[in-house]
């Protein structure tokens, strides 16, 4: 096992900003669970790095892979490179997939998301779509980057099953499959009373202002609520998302 270079050091320290992670298109993905469902997949992983004073109790577990590349890393280097407080010692340095067409059938089942911001929120929908077999989600441009460290963290490896796809030209995107889109919004119609079809998709919207008004525009009688009982002024889009796909995932049972 090698010692982890200055160049390299420098090279992977840059992955937390996101302009060089796509310059170099690389991401570090941290803690075990991650580790081992990137090394699982059938993404490029490009090494694994461990922390130096940690090590015995880490390579046990990794002798399974041993044609990836494994470097030590000094304690001190390590936690330049971790964005976690209490850390367990262990990343991989995992190569972004390639870009390429994906197919859509008629029965394929997706989640749409408008400018999501939050890191934690885009994780724990990706974690949920997961879990209910949903294997596509959209993503506007201007959704938070699924590399992100808490995206990942909080996707709990799911970053590795599902298929997220950013569309630059997300109106146009939406037109072409209006017919199949249902939105999430406070004035639609109630969600118990709704039955998907297979191949149905459900859209959600920013976390304080909703799906923008250009889109709502396109889908006024295509929108769907879930009834408040309570006096809450809002759900959470990760919990909303959870409750939409449950009844989503009914239609592909």
């Amino acid at each position: 096992m090698e010692t982890l270079s200055k160049a390299k050091l420098k090279l992977f320290t840059s992955l937390h900003q996101k302009k060089y992670r796509y310059e170099h298109a690389l991401f570090l993905a941290e803690g075990k669970k991650l580790v081992e469902e990137g090394l699982s997949s059938n993404w490029a992983v490009s090494c694994v790095l461990i922390n130096d004073a940690r090590k015995e109790g880490l390579l046990a577990d990794l002798t399974s892979y041993q044609g990836i590349p494994h470097y030590l890393v000094a304690a001190k280097d390590f936690d330049r490179l971790s964005t976690q407080v209490h850390g367990e010692g262990i990343m991989a340095v995992v190569g972004m997939p390639a870009n390429q067409p994906y197919l859509i059938t008629p029965t394929t089942s997706a989640l749409l998301l408008e400018k999501v911001q939050d890191p934690g929120n885009l994780g724990t929908l990706l974690r949920t779509a997961d879990w209910f077999g949903i294997q596509r989600v959209y993503c506007s441009a201007d959704t938070v980057d699924l590399f992100n460290p808490k995206v990942l963290r909080s996707s709990m490896g799911a970053v590795f099953r599902c298929e997220c796809i950013y569309v630059e030209d997300w109106d146009s995107f939406l037109v072409q499959h209006q017919t199949r889109i249902w939105l999430a919004h406070m004035d639609g119609s109630p969600l118990r009373d709704h039955h998907f079809q297979a191949g149905e998709w459900i859209l959600l919207g920013n976390e304080a202002n909703g799906v923008s008004a250009e889109t709502r525009k396109s889908f006024q009688n295509r929108m769907l609520t879930i009834p408040r009982r309570g006096k809450g002024e809002s759900l959470n889009v990760g919990i909303a998302g959870g409750i939409f796909m449950h009844h989503l995932s009914a239609a592909n049972s």
